[in-house]
């Protein structure tokens, strides 16, 4: 049985998975991050630290940033940050073990 993962490996990936998600969702929309930051009410600075793996947003922002993304709220947020963690971990060429 492997491992169970390193808790700060999860953390990296998911917030890796975010990044993805929120720049996807963003310029699938064709929104400026000054207009996800409008939405979402939080500063513009934010969405472009998420967007680049620099940020560490609290549950609050996340709430906040789902709905600026136009999705339900932090569930749906974390459930498609988690998936996009997983197909970029995928596509990662691992050595052997």
């Amino acid at each position: 049985m492997p491992p169970d993962p390193d808790p700060s490996d999860t953390t990296a990936q998911f917030f890796v998975g975010l990044a993805a998600v929120t720049r996807t969702i963003r310029t699938r929309d064709r929104l400026s991050q000054a207009e996800v930051a409008r939405r979402a009410r939080v500063g513009e600075k934010l969405i472009g630290a998420i967007e680049h793996g620099r940020a560490n947003p609290s549950v609050t922002r996340l709430e906040q940033l789902a709905r600026g993304l136009g999705l339900t709220g932090i569930a749906e947020l974390g459930s498609r940050a988690d998936e996009a963690a997983e197909r970029i971990a995928a596509t990662r060429i691992r050595p052997p073990a």
